[in-house]
């Protein structure tokens, strides 16, 4: 079995892919194979037995806890994606094609098949899936109905579109304080707004706001310095 990955993978999307025999993505695919990032959701997928097999428990841990998004190049050199090629989607599918085609006609492939079935016998002998299943489903169970409410207030922020809670403490050097008023338009630094009465004081910012008097509110990477946003193409004047 093929796992062909044309578009990007997250959470889940990533430990499903890694339960066929060979997986591969389209060049410029990125993958986050992390759950916690969303109030510490434990996940379930059968990651836990899926990661560490592919890439080992200690790549597995960076993977899961760093919520570093990783490029196709990078998953190939640690186990995580065997082969990665096309630079578009119909090129991507051509090869793919092409590599199912080989594959089935290898000479090798009885002999993979067999190996394939005494290592999931060996597996199941030590530790069987419905054991990761129970485990996993156990953890993802207290993040639904526990006493820890994070799960819930970070899905509430991602369905309304809220933007992740402030990371970035304002300082007088990098970055100056939002006034508390509305947003009257918002531009880049390559499209600013129609409307823009005001001018970018730091070069290195991803977006800068502007208010209605036409002063500049900057935002970090993405995070404004006292409250929190949407992502710029889901803000409205």
């Amino acid at each position: 079995m093929i796992s062909a990955l044309s578009g990007d993978a997250a959470a889940g999307g990533v430990p499903l892919a890694l339960a066929a025999d060979q997986v591969v993505a389209r060049e410029d695919v990125v993958l986050n194979p992390y759950y916690q990032h969303m109030g510490g959701l434990y996940g379930s997928e059968y990651w836990t037995y899926l990661l560490p097999r592919r890439v080992g428990p200690e790549m597995t841990a960076q993977l899961t806890q760093s919520f570093k998004p990783l490029g196709t190049r990078r998953a190939v050199q640690i186990g995580l994606l065997d082969s990665t090629f096309g630079d578009t989607a119909a090129s991507f599918r051509a090869q793919l094609r092409g590599l199912a085609e080989r594959l089935a006609r290898h000479p090798d492939l009885g002999h993979w098949l067999e190996d394939k079935r005494r290592s999931r016998t060996r597996d199941e002998q030590i530790k069987p899936l419905s054991t990761y299943r129970t485990e996993e489903l156990a953890r993802s169970h207290e993040c639904f109905f526990g006493a820890d409410r994070s799960y819930h207030e970070a899905r509430r922020r991602f369905v309304y579109k809220l933007g992740v809670p402030c990371a970035v403490q304002s300082t007088a050097t990098s970055l100056i304080p939002m006034p508390r008023y509305p947003i009257t338009s918002v531009g880049s630094r390559a499209h600013p707004a129609s409307t823009l009465a005001g001018q970018v004081i730091q070069r290195d910012l991803d977006l800068v706001v502007f208010l209605p008097d036409g002063e500049p509110a900057n935002i970090h990477h993405g995070v404004p310095s006292c409250r929190c946003l949407p992502p710029f193409h889901r803000l409205r004047s």
